[in-house]
Parts: structure tokens; C-alpha cells; sequence
């Protein structure tokens, strides 16, 4: 039963999410940089043959970009709403000033990862999941009058990859 002794791969990925779970129709592109710590399974010794992984993730928010339409009956500024965009920022609350445009996140997520993949000699094809488990939506700031609760949001996603490994030991 060949074990990976370790399969530790930092990766920076850029994900995208629908805001209407969050009452704001439009896309928001996210630029993490994630560290995944798996433990491999592997048919055959080096990672080659089919592959199972399981195990947490860390990810750091870079930032981002959103653009969401507000006000309307279709979610499009020609049925009569409202159409801003910004920068996603890293933050523990939003700001207080109705002239910041930014969404803010925290910066800090992490989860589990599971895949499958398949190795030949070098050459490693994976497929993984990624369920945030740590609640990345900002808190509204405790003097913003805001009667609201903040939004929780975890993130989940799908990612594919391929990796080329340097002198693999079989």
C-alpha cells in the first residue's frame, strides 16, 4: 500500500462566485493563494497509478474584482437597477462611508480538499473539491447602524491541474 510521505503543493487560483446567494445579483473573481496538505494514496510507489488525496486547506485572499446590479426586477441596469463594481478587499468589517465601493472579505479560509488523480512517471493529472469550512463574509462595522446581519460565506469549489514532478523517486 504505497503512502506519499508528503504532498504539500502551494497553488494561486482564481475563483468566481454568483452573488445572488448573497442578495446581490453578478460575478465576483476572487485571487487566492491556497496551501493544500493531502495525504496521497497511490496505486504504485512515486504517485504513479491512480491517486486518492484527502486533507485541509489555508488560503489567503489577494483581492479581487465585483460588479453586481441592485434594484432591479431581472438583475440588469436596463430593468431599471443599479449597477456598481469595485475591488474586493481584505477586511474583518466593511467600511462605515457609503462612498466605499469595495466588498470586503476576510482574508483568511480554510477547508478541506479531497481528488483523484492519476500518475505517469513525472507527469501527475488531478481533479479536487474544496469546501471552505471557516466563515470568510466580513462583519459590518459595530457603528454602521446596519440592523442586518452580516452575509456568511464559505467558499467551495472544483479545480483540475496538472503538475510535472522534478526527479520523482519510484
Amino acid at each position: 500500500m504505497p503512502v506519499a510521505r508528503r504532498h504539500l503543493c502551494p497553488t494561486a487560483g482564481r475563483s468566481g462566485a454568483k452573488m445572488a446567494a448573497l442578495g446581490l445579483p453578478g460575478i465576483r473573481s476572487l485571487n487566492y493563494i491556497m496551501l493544500p496538505i493531502s495525504l496521497l494514496y497511490s496505486q504504485r510507489p512515486g504517485g504513479r497509478g491512480g491517486q486518492v488525496f484527502l486533507g485541509p486547506y489555508v488560503g489567503w485572499l489577494l483581492g479581487g474584482t465585483y460588479r453586481s446590479t441592485v434594484g432591479s426586477a431581472r438583475g440588469t441596469a436596463v430593468s431599471g437597477g443599479t449597477t456598481t463594481s469595485g475591488e474586493v478587499r481584505a477586511g474583518d468589517t466593511y467600511a462605515t462611508s457609503y462612498r466605499d465601493t469595495n466588498y470586503y472579505l476576510r482574508r483568511l479560509d480554510a477547508g478541506l480538499q479531497a481528488g483523484v488523480g492519476y500518475g505517469v512517471e513525472a507527469l501527475q493529472l488531478q481533479a479536487s473539491f474544496s469546501l471552505g469550512l471557516h466563515n470568510v463574509g466580513a462583519a459590518y462595522a459595530p457603528n454602521a447602524s446596519n440592523y442586518y446581519e452580516a452575509p456568511v460565506i464559505r467558499h467551495y469549489g472544483f479545480q483540475v491541474s496538472a503538475a510535472y514532478l522534478f526527479n520523482p523517486k519510484g
